[in-house]
């Protein structure tokens, strides 16, 4: 190895010897060169001032050239045209105005360039003035004449490698011997790696003495990757997890310094899957979250409230509770929960709760009291106590048909109306409601009629008679006398149309969003009258919903109105 050493050592010396040599030629080479450039300006400033343009041109290239011992003498015209050379017969040379040189003389007085001339074929450097008349002088240098100055530095650079060859020769001998002594004490110290530090991987080596050392840094080097992938594996699959968790995870350290926040905090708290931020005011922008923080981290308590981001609409529960281990000191943890689903079934059913007992104590006190009347003793007419019989029956049925909705709905909403799918016909089912309604449209004096070519849709099959029963019928019902009610089924695009058409009351404009709605009435005195529970329309909307399709309601008040459902046909 130390042989090996010297070698290199040896090589290192003569290639950096070699390099700065070459660089004092370049050098040399630059400065003589900058040098002679300075010399033919200032030689042609001179030529330009005092030279007499009112002889031979030729004569005088040739003149100028011997006075100066300059290599060439061009004379140029302002337009490019040669006048006369020192060299060539400038009879034969074509316009020079688009030489290098020639154009920086022509357009600010001076100019120069070197490249190989097509002349006298060789390279030259060229320097050009102009003249008071526009006449451009130039005067030029064979580069071979420059080169051959640096030639003359040569021995004297080529002793010098020598002398610095031989003394990187006497130096890498102590150089080998005090670069072994650190090996070895890398060595040493690369062992006590292997029980327990850490290291990297070397490639197997050709010196002896170096072999142990590879041998024991491959070890640990195996051992150390084979531990960051089993850590870098398991970081994914935390990070995976941590991701996948539906609630809002933010861990915040001491100084308010977010440690770690997962896809779903960052969703509800910024609106963005991810984000780039170093605190929790990049996350938090409520300052009831950020507060609660504050007071966790400084004081430790936990806290627990609702927060309702006003741009989306949308409440999340936080929890804030501080968190201290190893891995953070007196840091604090804040989950969040979306909660706006669960609170808007919260309200909807206590108005539910309470538009349904609203709805069940008419009936009820109208019973009761009917009832008290006949037992009091204080009615004594056969006829008025069959009358209020009668109303108590009325109103029994009422009652009965609203529970009746309330349990349909109830069904509707906690298996989605799929316990037994059919494929049924719905012009069919249509013919059989519209035969069952002809009594009730009858005593109305309504006409009710049927037409369509048919289709087959995936459903439950009370669940579609419930929506043809409740849309039939209060076409029926919320008629005039001597309208009409038509029904009419289609099969378009895959979907089957059931259209319910009529000439009744219509509906106010301002009701029309709202029909939809639970124990909504446009005309609650007359749904009444009629025995209306307020669901049916609740009810048609839940099933079409649930069978993936579409219903649209037009209508005009006074002229009649038409609901159109669409569902997915079934083949």
């Amino acid at each position: 190895m130390k042989k090996a050493i010297l070698l290199r050592l040896f090589i290192v010396s003569a290639v950096a010897a070699l390099i700065c040599s070459a660089a004092s030629v370049l050098i040399e080479q630059r400065s003589y060169e900058s040098e002679v450039r300075g010399y033919l300006y200032n030689t042609v400033d001179a030529i330009c001032k005092t030279a007499d343009l009112n002889t031979d041109k030729n004569a005088l290239a040739k003149q100028l050239a011997s006075l100066y011992s300059l290599d060439r003498v061009t004379i140029i015209r302002s337009d490019g045209v040669v006048l006369g050379d020192s060299v060539a017969d400038f009879r034969t040379m074509e316009n020079h105005s688009s030489r290098p040189e020639v154009a920086g003389a022509l357009s600010s007085g001076r100019g120069d360039s070197i490249r190989h001339s097509e002349t006298v074929g060789q390279d030259m450097l060229y320097v050009a003035c102009r003249a008071s008349d526009g006449t451009v002088f130039r005067a030029s240098m064979y580069i071979r004449n420059i080169n051959s100055r640096v030639l003359t530095t040569l021995p004297v650079t080529l002793g010098a490698i020598a002398f610095a060859l031989l003394i990187a020769v006497l130096l890498a001998g102590g150089f080998s011997k005090s670069l072994l002594r650190p090996v070895r004490r890398v060595m040493d110290g690369i062992s006590d790696i292997e029980k327990g530090n850490y290291g990297r991987s070397l490639e197997p080596v050709a010196y002896e003495e170096l072999t142990p050392l590879v041998g024991s840094v491959n070890k640990l080097s195996g051992a150390i990757r084979a531990t960051i992938s089993e850590l870098r594996a398991e970081h994914d699959k935390l990070e995976f997890i941590f991701d996948s968790i539906a609630q809002g995870i933010l861990i915040v350290e001491h100084d308010t310094r977010v440690a770690h926040v997962n896809k779903a905090a960052c969703l509800y708290l910024t609106g963005a899957e991810r984000k780039d931020g170093e605190t929790l005011f990049d996350y938090a922008r409520s300052s009831k979250i950020t507060g609660a923080v504050e007071t966790c981290l400084r004081d430790g308590a936990s806290s627990v409230f609702d927060y309702e981001n006003e741009q989306t609409g949308q409440i999340f529960g936080i929890s804030v509770s501080p968190v201290d281990g190893e891995w953070i000191q007196n840091g604090a943890i804040v989950i969040v929960t979306d909660l706006t689903q669960e609170r808007r079934s919260q309200q909807l059913r206590r108005e539910f709760i309470a538009n349904a007992s609203h709805e069940l104590k008419t009936p009820v006190t109208s019973i009761r009291g009917f009832a008290e009347l006949i037992s009091s003793g204080i009615v004594n007419d056969s006829a008025q106590i069959a009358d209020y019989i009668v109303r108590i029956k009325s109103e029994a049925d009422r009652m009965s048909g609203l529970i009746s909705d309330i349990l349909m709905l109830s069904s509707l909403e906690e298996n989605g109306g799929r316990n037994a799918m059919e494929r049924v016909d719905l012009l069919a089912a249509a013919h059989e409601v519209v035969e069952s309604l002809m009594p009730l449209a009858a005593s109305s004096g309504v006409a009710l009629s049927l037409e369509g070519t048919g289709g087959h849709v995936s459903a439950e099959p009370e669940n579609i008679r419930r929506l043809l029963v409740n849309l039939v019928e209060n076409a029926v019902k919320y008629n005039v006398r001597g309208g009409s009610v038509w029904v009419s089924i289609t099969t378009q695009r895959g979907f089957c149309i059931l259209s319910v058409k009529d000439t009744g009351i219509g509906i106010p404009p301002k009701s029309v969003p709202r029909i939809f709605e639970r124990f909504y009435r446009a005309d609650p005195g007359r749904s009444r009258q009629t025995g209306g529970t307020g669901l049916g329309l609740a009810i048609v909307k839940h099933i079409v919903s649930q069978l993936g399709g579409e219903i649209a309601v037009r209508s005009t008040q006074g002229a009649g109105t038409e609901f159109i459902v669409r569902l997915p046909a079934s083949r």
